[in-house]
């Protein structure tokens, strides 16, 4: 009986010591837009094509950068000249 009474025992104080109380914790809240880079940061709603007020007609389009990228910034952009 004094066994029983003691594994009894011994199996309680092992089950509440293994068990704990679960932490939630917060989780960021993701963004509805993001950059299309891969970096997870908010983008404005046009970014994700949201209409724009006072535009009859939007598209926005992404590339990845390259050195002629910034060789074409750097000269001002497209100047219509050939």
């Amino acid at each position: 009986m004094k066994l029983k009474l003691a594994s009894l025992l011994v199996s309680s104080v092992v089950l509440v010591a293994c068990s704990k109380d679960v932490v939630n914790t917060p989780v960021a809240a993701i963004p509805d837009c993001v950059f299309a880079d891969g970096s997870n940061q908010a983008a404005p709603d046009w970014v994700c094509g949201a209409p724009v007020e006072g535009v009859a007609l939007s598209a926005v389009g992404y590339s990845e950068k390259s050195a002629a990228n910034q060789l074409y910034e750097a000269n001002g952009g497209d100047s219509g000249k050939s």
